[in-house]
């Protein structure tokens, strides 16, 4: 098959921009397409050679087989590229007549020559896109109304374009339109709700809003049940400004990702039903090292965003000492994790990468979830590179959350943490049990390799937290390390915390390695 004509090659030049510094697009081919190439293959031989070994072909032969079941396969079709408008309309051709995909790059964006004749061809077939993310109407003559012949817009992505909700009606009213992501939006009109009970994911990135207009725009959509907030914030300098966010009532997952303080001030008006789960990702502002014109684009309500975290390389930047808030910028917080008094709460703390630390709660009331009004989880995942900081963070964390759930009966500490972050947990334990506000813990979960439970330096740790907690429940349970340098043995002798050692000499200690949980960076 000729290079311009490989569905792969130009869709991954669409989507990222630069295959040489990006991850290519992962297309999987389908069975039908695969078994149909087979089938060529076996019946182009004589019946009596077909129960032989399998056939040695000529690479031509092959090729020829694969292009024509390319061609005809209409799903391999329907990414469509937007390098060129010929690419596009050959794309758009093949695949008829069943609905499309466009990702557009923010380098698309630009007013260019090239940018009007793929807008023109993906126009030509506006009827038969589900998928568009990136889209404006900036230029002369692009406006909502131009999806009202596009029933079949599912999801749509908007870059740099202020929200009008007489743009939302429009959209709303002519097509499916079931998930919505904006990108750097400055601006959102809303002087009063509207009805869209189609729209269930909303995505916010980089984004600067008026309380009062989002609060419009939340009750515009009640059947709203995913919404992501990346790095958007209020302002509500010289404009009308709302105290509390009623958020809508079937709302499933909230995730946030910012500061410190913009993440307390969203919890601080936002009013979250007792169903809704949140995970709030703390970073300061990224690097900008990468390319904006060559990035990813904004991430989906759908996918993970520690993908996008990463990518970016986000994380918190700020001393340690500045986790330890004034108890006013914590109001939203304690209210939220007052709502799991009600229950036996679970307390996880874990590393989902080398370079993030979560803490997460858990409701574990017994009966049936809606007859007991359980609280749905909540995650809090900060982001660092340094273990050595993370373990000071840490510590400080668990002094800083003076409302950690009254009834948390268990804490589970996951194979995933350093040892050093490890270690900083079981301090706080041993140090903290006259003051502690644990009051009701019950049970303690160790999990790691056999070498890292045996460590001298964390064996003389639970003893002091079970002298500490007489009554505490103490397991362990071992695992298989992901490697075999993360074990414990690593952890040399001089980052150990020794008995007569003080905590705050302990977190100061500075080694020169960071490796001290056998992690190489």
């Amino acid at each position: 098959m000729d290079s311009t004509a490989s569905p792969h090659n130009c869709a991954d030049q669409a989507e990222l921009g630069d295959t040489t510094e990006q991850t290519p697009a992962m297309h999987i081919l389908p069975e039908d397409a695969l078994a149909l190439v087979f089938y060529e293959i076996l019946w182009s031989l004589a019946p009596y050679q077909r129960c032989l070994s399998p056939p040695v072909l000529s690479p031509s032969h092959v090729c020829r087989l694969w292009r024509r079941a390319a061609v005809v396969n209409k799903r391999l079709w329907t990414y469509i590229p937007t390098c060129s408008p010929e690419l596009a309309s050959l794309f758009l051709e093949r695949s008829q007549p069943i609905d499309v995909a466009v990702y557009l790059t923010w380098e698309f964006c630009s007013s260019t020559y090239h940018h009007h004749a793929v807008y023109k061809e993906i126009m030509r077939h506006i009827g038969r896109i589900r998928l568009l993310v990136n889209w404006g109407w900036e230029d002369p003559g692009h406006t909502p109304s131009d999806f009202t012949d596009a029933p079949a817009l599912e999801v749509l992505g908007t870059h740099r374009r202020n929200l009008a909700q007489s743009t939302l009606a429009q959209l709303t009213s002519y097509t499916h339109l079931r998930s919505l992501t904006l990108s750097h939006v400055e601006d959102m009109i809303f002087t009063k709700p509207l009805v869209c009970p189609s729209i269930t994911s909303v995505c916010l990135y980089h984004s600067t809003l008026n309380s009062s207009a989002f609060h419009n725009f939340m009750l515009s959509v009640p059947c709203l049940q995913d919404l992501l907030l990346f790095r958007s914030a209020f302002d509500d300098e010289g404009q009308s400004q709302t105290s509390v966010i009623n958020i809508p009532p079937l709302l499933r997952r909230v995730q946030i990702v910012g500061s410190n303080s913009s993440i307390l001030h969203l919890l601080d008006i936002f009013l979250l039903p007792s169903r809704t789960a949140l995970s709030a990702h703390f970073i300061d502002d990224m690097d900008n090292e990468h390319n904006d014109l060559k990035d990813l684009g904004p991430p989906s309500p759908d996918m993970p965003v520690t993908i996008w975290i990463t990518h970016h390389n986000g994380k918190t930047r700020m001393p340690a000492p500045r986790m330890v808030l004034m108890p006013h910028e914590m109001n939203g917080f304690s209210r939220l994790l007052a709502s799991l008094d009600e229950n036996d709460t679970l307390f996880i703390i874990s590393s989902p990468s080398l370079e993030s630390l979560e803490f997460f709660f858990q409701d574990q009331g017994m009966g049936d979830f809606e007859q007991r009004q359980a609280r749905a989880p909540i995650s809090l995942t900060i982001y660092h590179s340094s273990p050595h900081f993370m373990a000071g963070l840490v510590h400080l964390c668990l002094y800083s959350l003076v409302r950690i759930p009254k009834h948390v009966t268990e804490l589970r500490l996951e194979g995933s943490l350093r040892m050093r972050v490890l270690r900083s947990i079981l301090t706080f334990l041993a140090t903290s049990s006259g003051n502690t506000n644990m009051p009701a813990l019950k049970r303690l979960h160790i999990r790691g390799s056999e070498a890292r439970l045996h460590h001298r330096s964390l064996s003389h740790l639970l003893a002091a937290v079970k002298e500490a907690w007489p009554e505490l429940e103490i397991n362990s349970a071992v695992e298989h390390p992901v490697s075999d340098e993360d074990n414990g043995d690593s952890i040399s002798g001089d980052d150990e915390m020794s008995e007569n050692s003080s905590l705050e000499d302990f977190l100061s200690e500075t080694d020169g390695d960071e490796d001290v949980d056998g992690h190489h960076m």
